[in-house]
């Protein structure tokens, strides 16, 4: 699925959590590229009356304290296009960053509540983040708040805390706990593989030759009616 439509598929999702669950919900997605690129979206969407609500009103977050949630979250990586959403009655923002490449991004994003560094060894990539969602955190954040963070690798994955799909490990933070990401992935050098099994190969074939050449030798050195 290209990006465009994977952000479309994304925020017609996040239209139906909230239809449901009147709940801020944060997202960033990572989608890591062979080539040392990265590119993806963040988005954060609300009911657009929840200030009128007054379980939020009796909250401590002030609606000035929200919107500087929301850039918090937004501002996170540097990106290249930045949007409003309005739909079903849900608004938000989303931002989008295209080939940014991970190895000037250190971390690459980072908030107030957290951060997600990216880094590849060759044919290894690892993602690693912490995220503070304790109430005594230094983070405001926002009553019914739902964090999600997805990575999807250019490669295998070997290892991970979160939950996979393909190569896409997401991991979902609520309030009141405190999380470390970790995921691993791996490229198989399919030309190494191929080189190896081609060796073994050749050194089967010359064994079996050599063999075949011994047993014609001492066939040769034998008196003629003279079996093996």
């Amino acid at each position: 699925m290209s990006l465009p439509r994977r952000y479309a598929a994304l925020t017609m999702t996040l239209g139906l959590v909230f239809a449901l669950t009147a709940c801020v919900h944060a997202n960033a997605a990572v989608d890591l590229r062979a080539d040392n690129t990265a590119s993806g979206s963040i988005t954060v969407m609300w009911d657009g009356d929840l200030w009128q609500q007054t379980s939020v009103n009796d909250s401590e977050m002030t609606p000035r304290q929200f919107n500087g949630f929301v850039n918090g979250v937004i501002e996170s990586v540097p990106y290249q296009h930045r949007e409003s959403i309005h739909r079903h009655g849900l608004v938000g923002q989303r931002v989008s960053f295209h080939n940014i490449p991970i190895d000037a991004m250190h971390p690459f994003i980072t908030n107030e509540m957290g951060n997600l560094s990216v880094s590849r060894s060759e044919r290894t990539w690892v993602a690693e983040g912490y995220w503070n969602l304790k109430h005594d955190s230094t983070a405001t954040l926002p009553p019914g708040l739902n964090y999600q963070v997805a990575v999807t690798f250019p490669a295998n994955v070997a290892e991970h805390n979160g939950t996979l799909e393909g190569r896409t490990v997401t991991w979902v933070l609520e309030p009141g706990q405190e999380y470390r990401l970790h995921a691993r992935a791996v490229q198989f050098d399919g030309g190494r593989i191929t080189l190896i099994a081609l060796s073994l190969s050749i050194a089967v074939l010359g064994a079996l030759w050599a063999w075949q050449l011994h047993r014609l030798s001492r066939y040769s050195l034998r008196k003629p009616g003279q079996g093996f």
